[in-house]
Formats: structure tokens, C-alpha cells, sequence
């Protein structure tokens, strides 16, 4: 049997697997293929532009937004001077102005780079998405969605045509408490002409989703603003996925949590939801969290990596100085300074992942095993070692 009878397209050799997974017989292989697979992405315009978060008199909320697209592309169209000045020259253009520099920071930011979880109309997702999605996960039931009766009636037009979906993966913008898929999906009440709350959304769909539906959330912030372990370092970074927000902790009190939750109780009873904590390109961060049982703390992918175990040996092995003088400070450092990101990218280069490795961990319980039940973690886990020797 070869690589590509086990998974789509990845590479993975026998030697990379656990042992139940060389067990695979060619039924289960036929049982994978022909898993429904459908892939949503917004295509609602008017995200993009409320996305920025900009009012009128040109302040913009931090917490929540496109960031790279407003600093990289919309402030050079304003001002020449520093951000500080923007208030002043937004509140300076007419309404038509406003728009058209919006518009044109769309162009750019779309000519300029190939991410895809930024932009509101997702058009790119079509062509880097077509080579992966396409030939591999069957994303030839890929829709672009304007409105949530637009993803309701896609939903129903691909469950009419393939029969129930297996897996849905979502590309668009999102925050804790929400995420934009068409319109407004809510972990709360929603006004009706906006959208819906994830638990009314979850009934108008239910009867088109398998019994075991994993669903991937391509978004900023759906499972929280950081990862919580137990403290908050001083200056820290939940904006990018690194850092505890309080409330958050375990990625509960979010709309990843809510959906999976609704799931569950619509008879989903095995429906498992993916999401990010922090800002940033979602399909290229690995800060993923799982959530499986409902009602409980989701796992982080940090975790499953990284586990307590192992956590506390290396405090035992590089401790107990500066700055590693607790588990807590050990577990920062394996957060700190993109060092995770940096592990996870060269441990999944060593398995032969691809260039979409980041991307792709949710499905490979689909193919392989849980990530954590792979050699991913002993991969990192040597990698780590490796940069951080006793002294």
C-alpha cells in the first residue's frame, strides 16, 4: 500500500505512524475516502470593512480586527505621518473617501499575498485551497456564502448532493465571542437581520451534519485570546494565541465552545469543533484547541505536545535557576518568543507533514490518529531538548 492509499496527500511513512495505525485495512481506507467533506468561506463584503472596527470618528477597537490590513495597507492610504494621526485624517474624508480607500487596501492586501484567513471574499482560498482541498479533501463542495440562509441553503445543496457531511471547514473572521460565516454567528442573542445565535443555527442545520461532525473554524480568536495554564506572565501576549485571557480559561466562554456545546445537544454526540486562540492567519498558526467533551476545558495542540509530563521533567532536568524556576516558567519559555511555532514547523518538516502540515492537524484523526496519539509530540519534545540543553 502505498503513501498516498493512507492519506490524501500526505507523505507520511509507516515508520512516522503509531502502531494501531498500521492496522489500517483497505475498507477502512474506503471508509475514510469517502468521507463528505464541505468547505465554506465568507464572502459577505461588509465583513471586511466592519472587521477594521474603524467608527466614524476613526478609532479603532484593538482587541478585534484585521489588523495587518490596517496598518500595512489602509493607514498609508490616510496619512503619511504615524498611527497616532489616523483619528484625525479618517474623521477628515467623506464617507465616499472612507470607502474607496477600504476598497483599495482590499486590492492590495489580496495582490500582495497569498493568506488566506484575512480577506472577506476569500477568492485565493479558491486557487491555494483547490490544489489541497480540492484533490485531497474533496473540496470541490467548496461555496462562498454571503448571508447565514446562504450557508443554511449551501449546507442543505451539498447534504442533497453528497449526503451528510462528515466534516465542514470554515475560512473567515472571527473573535471569542463570534465568528462571521455569511453573517453573524454568536455565542448570544443576534439581532435577526444580522444572523444567529450559534445554538439557533445549530437547529436550522442539525439534520444535514453526521452524528460525529468534526468542524474546523479558520478564525481569529473562536476558541479564546490565549492559552491558559494556569497564570498570566507580566506583559503578556494573548493576542497571539501565547498568553491565559481570564474567563477564557481551558477555551470555554467562547463561540467555539458554544458551538461544539450546541452540537452535542442536537444529538452530535461525538461532533468534535477545532478553533484558534489569538490574531493572526489562522490556517498558517498552530495554536489550535479541541474540544471534544461537552461542557469540559478544550485541549490546545500546545498541550497535546507539550503535556504535563513533560512539562514538569524539564523543570526537574534545566531547574531549579532562572528561568527555569517552576514549571510555570518552563511552560512559558516553550510558549515565549514564537518558540512553539518554530518547534511544531520543524518537527512537522521531519514527518514529511507538507507545506500545509499547520493547516491539516484537525484532519488527521480522519486519516492517521489524534495528533498527540502520533510521533508529533516526540518529535517536538526532542526538538526542545535539542535547543535547550543543561547547563
Amino acid at each position: 500500500m502505498s503513501n498516498l492509499d493512507l492519506g490524501f496527500y500526505y507523505s507520511f511513512t509507516p515508520d512516522e505512524l503509531t502502531p494501531d495505525q498500521l492496522t489500517l485495512t483497505p475498507s477502512d481506507i474506503n471508509r475514510l475516502l469517502i468521507r463528505t467533506v464541505v468547505c465554506l468561506y465568507d464572502a459577505n463584503r461588509a465583513h471586511h470593512k466592519n472587521n477594521l472596527r474603524i467608527s466614524n470618528e476613526g478609532v479603532r477597537t484593538e482587541e478585534v480586527g484585521c489588523n495587518r490590513c490596517f496598518v500595512n495597507y489602509l493607514t498609508p492610504l490616510v496619512l503619511t505621518g504615524g498611527q497616532s494621526q489616523f483619528a484625525a485624517a479618517w474623521r477628515a474624508l467623506t464617507p465616499e473617501e472612507r470607502g474607496n480607500r477600504v476598497e483599495t487596501a482590499e486590492s492590495q492586501h489580496k495582490a500582495s499575498t497569498d493568506d488566506i484567513a484575512t480577506m472577506n471574499d476569500m477568492k485565493n482560498e479558491i486557487e491555494q485551497g483547490g490544489k489541497t482541498w480540492g484533490n485531497q479533501w474533496q473540496a470541490d463542495k467548496t461555496y462562498p456564502v454571503t448571508s447565514v440562509e446562504d450557508v443554511i441553503n449551501k449546507l442543505q445543496t451539498a447534504y442533497d448532493l453528497h449526503g451528510t457531511i462528515n466534516v465542514l471547514a470554515c475560512v473567515m473572521h472571527g473573535v471569542p465571542n463570534q465568528f462571521s460565516l455569511g453573517g453573524t454567528i454568536r455565542d448570544g442573542a443576534v439581532p435577526s437581520a444580522e444572523g444567529l445565535s450559534v445554538t439557533a443555527f445549530v437547529e436550522r442545520i442539525k439534520n444535514y451534519l453526521a452524528e460525529d461532525i468534526l468542524w474546523i473554524l479558520y478564525a481569529c480568536g473562536t476558541a479564546g485570546l490565549g492559552l491558559g495554564n494556569g497564570e498570566e506572565r507580566n506583559g503578556g501576549h494573548a493576542r497571539l494565541g501565547l498568553e491565559i485571557t481570564r474567563g477564557q480559561e481551558g477555551g470555554r466562554h467562547t463561540v467555539a465552545a458554544a458551538l461544539h456545546d450546541a452540537l452535542h445537544a442536537k444529538g452530535k454526540v461525538r461532533a468534535t469543533v477545532w478553533g484558534h486562540t489569538g490574531y493572526g492567519v489562522a490556517t498558517q498558526r498552530p495554536y489550535w484547541r479541541r474540544y471534544r467533551d461537552p461542557g469540559a476545558h478544550a485541549v490546545s495542540l500546545f498541550e497535546m505536545c507539550f503535556n504535563e509530563a513533560f512539562v514538569n521533567d524539564e523543570y526537574i532536568r534545566l531547574g531549579p535557576h532562572s528561568p527555569w524556576n517552576s514549571a510555570n516558567a518552563v511552560r512559558a519559555e516553550m510558549f515565549g518568543a514564537s518558540q512553539f511555532r518554530l518547534i511544531l514547523i520543524e518537527a512537522l518538516r521531519e514527518m514529511n507533514a507538507g507545506t500545509q502540515g499547520v493547516r491539516d492537524i484537525p484532519l488527521w484523526s480522519l486519516v492517521f490518529a489524534d495528533p498527540e496519539r502520533t510521533r508529533l509530540p516526540e518529535r517536538c519534545q526532542a526538538i526542545w531538548k535539542r535547543r535547550h540543553q543543561r547547563r
